[in-house]
């Protein structure tokens, strides 16, 4: 039986490693912990001020390339949440479903991945992110028997679901409260991309 706290531990050190690689050795692929900092340095400036939060969505859509054309729309939605600070704080899960949904342009659009991203990176302790890597790893070790795979997906895309099927997983795997959801995001989704 794997020690899955050593393995994901191990997994993140080394993707934490990549920034101190050498510069003639660096791929694109090593782009995301530089990106990480980048992000992790805005969203610790807790102001939620629009300009604010337009940097810090411009940002998110453009490191992690979550395809939202219409970034400051985005931003005026997420500034007028009533609470947004106080609820983030206490890990309102109903605040993915709030920013999640929006029309552009007279047509619906669901941010459903960067929804988690902009919450987990406001509160790392309380959010998940969600992505279809994540989502691999999910089908690979949770998968119940009783439904197909695209049942299992369209679950997972209620938040509250998906929150407790990550949350289940450390469980499962007897993880230390440390690698919660920071670490076990970086573990899933470094693994689901090599599947």
């Amino acid at each position: 039986m794997k020690d899955w706290n050593t393995v994901i531990a191990e997994t993140y050190r080394a993707y934490e490693q990549i920034e101190f690689k050498p510069k003639g050795t660096l791929t694109k692929d090593d782009r995301y912990p530089f990106a990480d900092g980048i992000i992790k340095e805005v969203f610790n400036i807790k102001n939620h001020d629009i300009s604010e939060i337009y940097k810090k969505v411009v940002l998110l859509n453009s490191l992690y390339s979550t395809n939202i054309f219409a970034t400051f729309e985005v931003s005026l939605k997420i500034s007028k949440i009533r609470n947004f600070v106080d609820r983030v704080e206490e890990g309102d899960l109903t605040l993915v479903e709030e920013i999640r949904h929006n029309v552009i342009s007279g047509k619906k659009k669901d941010f459903y991945s960067f929804s988690t991203k902009y919450c987990h990176h406001s509160n790392p302790r309380k959010y998940p992110i969600y992505d279809s890597f994540v989502e691999k790893m999910l089908i690979e070790h949770q998968l119940p028997d009783n439904i197909s795979k695209k049942e299992y997906k369209n679950r997972n895309k209620e938040y509250p679901y998906f929150k407790n099927e990550i949350d289940t997983l450390g469980r499962k795997w007897k993880l230390d409260i440390d690698l919660y959801y920071a670490k076990l995001d970086k573990f899933l989704w470094i693994s689901g991309k090599n599947l």
